[in-house]
């Protein structure tokens, strides 16, 4: 990622996965739900894979 690792807006998002902006924040609110993400003081954490 850019200079904010292991954070994601809708915006990254958007962008990352090729899809409308109107799209990103549902997308990333099913992730969140399901456990894929975390959300930490309203910042969602992306895991960092090494």
């Amino acid at each position: 990622m850019d200079n904010s690792e292991g954070n994601l807006t809708s915006s990254k998002w958007a962008k990352m996965t090729k899809v409308s902006a109107d799209r990103a924040l549902p997308d990333i609110t099913d992730l969140v739900n399901k456990g894929v993400l975390s959300k930490k003081d309203s910042v969602i954490e992306v895991p960092i894979m090494s």
